[in-house]
C-alpha cells in the first residue's frame, strides 16, 4: 500500500503530461476489461521506458484521479489495475524484472503490486 499522506494530499504536486491525465480519467470510465487493459498499457510504458515523469508519480496521479472518480475503494481498484495480467500474464511487476528495471521494482511493491502473481512461463 502507498503511504496516505501522499496520496491524500490536495497539493500533489505531479507535471504529468496532460495526454496521460486524460488517459487515466478516459480509462477510469470504461468497462472492467476495457479500462484495466488501457491503464495497464500507460504504466507499462513508463516501466518499459526511461522517461522523465517517475513511475511513483504516474501511479500517484492515478491514484489520486481514482479517488477523484469516488470509488468506492481506491486501494483494492489501483490493486487490481497494478496486478493485471495480459496474454501471457504478465505483470507490470514482470515487465520492470523483464526490462532490468530495479528502482521500478521497490515502487510497485510499495504501491501494491503482488510479487507472488506468476505468468503462463511459471
Amino acid at each position: 500500500m502507498m503511504d496516505n499522506t501522499n496520496l491524500n494530499s490536495t497539493t500533489l504536486e505531479i507535471k504529468i503530461d496532460k495526454k496521460i491525465a486524460k488517459r487515466f480519467k478516459y480509462a477510469l470510465q470504461c468497462s472492467q476489461a476495457t479500462k484495466k487493459v488501457v491503464i495497464h498499457e500507460i504504466l507499462l510504458h513508463f516501466v518499459k521506458n526511461s522517461n522523465k515523469q517517475s513511475l511513483k508519480d504516474v501511479i500517484e496521479h492515478l491514484n489520486e484521479t481514482i479517488r477523484n472518480k469516488g470509488s468506492i475503494d481506491q486501494y483494492e481498484e489501483l490493486d487490481t489495475l497494478l496486478n493485471f495480467q495480459d496474454n501471457e500474464g504478465n505483470t507490470l511487476l514482470h515487465y520492470a524484472a523483464l526490462h532490468n528495471k530495479p528502482n521500478d521494482i521497490p515502487t510497485l511493491m510499495q504501491c501494491g503490486a503482488n510479487c507472488l502473481i506468476k505468468n503462463t512461463d511459471g
